[in-house]
């Protein structure tokens, strides 16, 4: 899994973006579109900066908008928006002095032998 930015075809913003690999490092077609999801576009975001893979097999990502607010968002294991999380899978912080920045380390990913990381407070 990689996270990051990519700026638009036409030029016209930044994209928060998730893109996953298969272990032969082709891209996996399985997730979402051929392999990379976004913030959706109403919600432009600069960049994902923390991920974490919850135990479950659910991504949550961070985000900011600047000067705008701070951004959390989970996607499903398909790469879609999970829409069950916060208001339609985002949720949107107003206060420009709390940054969501900070992941600590929670415990096990569920059958990947690494840790898994949750937003710390």
């Amino acid at each position: 899994m990689v996270a990051g930015t990519i700026n638009t075809p036409t030029g016209t913003g930044l994209v928060s973006v998730l893109v996953r690999y298969n272990s032969n490092g082709g891209l996996d077609n399985n997730f979402s579109s051929a392999g990379m999801t976004q913030l959706p576009s109403s919600t432009p975001g600069e960049g994902f900066f923390a991920v974490a893979i919850q135990t479950d097999g659910k991504i949550v990502a961070a985000t900011a908008q600047q000067g705008n607010a701070n951004i959390v968002t989970r996607f499903n294991v398909n790469g879609t928006l999970d829409t069950t999380f916060a208001t339609a899978g985002l949720a949107i912080f107003g206060n420009h002095n709390v940054s969501p920045r900070g992941f600590q380390r929670v415990g096990p990913a569920a059958g990947r032998g690494k840790s898994c990381s949750a937003m710390a407070p």
